[in-house]
């Protein structure tokens, strides 16, 4: 009854709507000339409203019928479309029981391929290797029946998840169905090999973990000369990185040869570059003091250049050569005095026992290379250190 009431009062209100319309509009077609109305607009407006008011009648009746009892059946779209995704995601993976009776090993990782051995199952006919990739799911590498197994052409450096999955003939599909999946593992390929220009930029940067890591992959890289020509001792010694040194010396390091074009030895770069810890170490290493390089300098002689008095003296404190001569002739004392070299250095080889009074090979003095080269420091000190007492 009460449906019935509201029915008929929304008629009735429509009923009226459309009759005060019509009023309006007669009223406005009798004030214009030619009996024809000025705005049709209006008229448009008139009826769009009554219209309107018709609709709002049926929808309120419509709402009427949803009420507290009966809300629960109604839902929106998207709960249901949310349904429907979730019934379309139930993935297969989710059948197949996982079984760890597999027991996968690793047995070998290269650089574009891994070897992988795991336990045979009596009730699995062949297996299937799957790798995961993050935008196209699981895909298949290898389908074998046996292992342990190989698999090939793999991108170097890089760690691959992979699962396998036991598979058995189905007679009444006519196709292998997944039986068992092993749990999810990773493999990982080998780097490339590092090059001599790896350990090069190492040993520049102080990075000894990562020359230990180098070397323990390619220990042959020590006799490997960097850009420069110098053997990785040498270059760890001319960077003053001690630490690298004392790893490259543990790995084996020659401490006889540093630069095989013009002969240095890390010994006499270490005189060079003012290195006493690395000297000592490597003269307990059985380098030799007295080796010379291609033009016949001796590690004193690149001391005396370099004006290293600590090492000179210690060079000199362990029987080195004071009178040890280059390619040119030229003494110990004779090299301090054209490199003008501080009168320290003059001192202490003057005490000693340098010879001030040897010639090189085109029969300068001592004196005479200080007139030659203008160094009257050397020339002062050498007149008096000649004059008899």
């Amino acid at each position: 009854m009460q449906k019935r009431e509201s029915e008929s009062k929304n008629s009735d209100i429509s009923e009226g709507n459309e009759k005060f319309a019509i009023e309006e509009n007669d009223k406005l077609c009798a004030d214009a000339p030619n009996g024809h109305c000025e705005n049709d607009k209006e008229i448009a407006r008139n009826v769009a409203e009554v219209r309107e008011l018709e609709v709002d009648g049926e929808k309120q009746a419509y709402d009427c019928d949803i009420s507290p009892d009966n809300g629960d059946e109604h839902t929106s779209g998207d709960n249901l479309l949310g349904d429907e995704k979730t019934a379309m995601h139930t993935g297969e993976d989710c059948v197949v029981p996982c079984d760890t009776t597999f027991n996968v090993r690793v047995v070998e990782e290269k650089l574009n391929s891994v070897c992988l051995d795991w336990n045979l199952l009596d009730d699995i006919e062949v297996y299937k290797i799957e790798k995961y990739h993050r935008r196209r799911g699981w895909e298949q590498v290898a389908w074998v029946g046996y292992a342990p197994t190989t698999i090939e052409n793999l991108a170097e450096s890089f760690t691959y998840r992979l699962r396998i999955k036991g598979q058995r003939f189905s007679e009444s599909h006519g196709l292998f169905e997944d039986v068992k999946v092993s749990p999810e593992f990773l493999v990982t390929t080998l780097a490339p090999q590092p090059t001599a220009l790896c350990l090069h930029r190492a040993i520049k940067k102080g990075q000894q973990f990562l020359v230990k890591r180098i070397l323990r992959r390619r220990p042959s890289l020590l006799d490997y000369p960097g850009p420069n020509s110098y053997l990785p001792l040498a270059n760890a010694i001319m960077s003053g990185e001690h630490c690298v040194t004392d790893v490259l010396l543990s790995h084996g390091a020659s401490v006889h040869t540093g630069n095989p074009l013009n002969g240095r030895t890390p010994l006499q770069l270490a005189f060079y570059h003012g290195r006493l810890a690395v000297a000592r170490i490597l003269l307990n290493r059985k380098a030799q003091l007295e080796a010379t390089d291609i033009n016949g300098m001796t590690a004193c002689h690149f001391a005396v250049d370099a004006n290293q008095l600590e090492l000179l003296r210690f060079a000199l404190e362990n029987g080195a050569n004071v009178n040890a001569t280059d390619a040119c002739g030229w003494s110990l004392l004779s090299r301090a005095v054209v490199m003008g070299a501080d009168a320290c250095i003059l001192k202490l080889l003057l005490t000693y026992g340098a010879d001030a009074k040897s010639v090189d090979k085109l029969g300068k003095t001592c004196v005479d290379l200080a007139h030659i080269y203008k160094n009257d420091i050397a020339s002062d000190y050498l007149v008096k250190a000649l004059r008899p007492k």
